[in-house]
């Protein structure tokens, strides 16, 4: 004997265990089905964090992480961060590799680097493959 989606249900098995509170979670309650939302007997909506809260949140996860971090650094990640703290951590070492690498270390609002760059190892000027054309003939 086959169940279908037709057909008969299959039977019930009842089981002996201990009682247990069952928490779910999720981004997008409208997806899931009437019947498996009603199962759940409170639901709760959380808000999302105001930028002061990720400041706190973003300066605890730069030292943490030992990365230097000037004021308007924590404000414009917290901005940009959506109000959520994870996203505000992800960020935050995006925004510290960056740093390193580019600039000298500090996390601020100002993107640009603080060093001069170089091109080409320190050379300046037309590159070997325009020597060639600029030559006289």
């Amino acid at each position: 004997m086959s169940w279908s989606a037709r057909g008969r249900a299959p039977p019930a098995i009842p089981l002996d265990i201990a009682p247990f509170t069952l928490v779910g979670a999720t981004t997008r309650a409208g997806l899931l089905p009437a019947p498996l939302r009603d199962r759940f007997g409170f639901t709760a909506h959380l808000d999302f964090y105001e930028p002061a809260e990720l400041e706190i949140i973003i300066r605890r996860s730069a030292d943490l992480l030992g990365v230097a971090l000037g004021s308007d650094g924590a404000d414009e990640i917290a901005g940009r961060s959506r109000g959520t703290p994870r996203i505000a951590n992800r960020l935050l070492r995006r925004v510290r590799d960056y740093a390193e690498v580019r600039a000298d270390g500090v996390i601020t609002r100002d993107p640009r680097p603080r060093r001069p760059r170089t091109v080409r190892g320190g050379r300046v000027g037309p590159g070997p493959a325009s020597t060639g054309r600029c030559s006289e003939r």
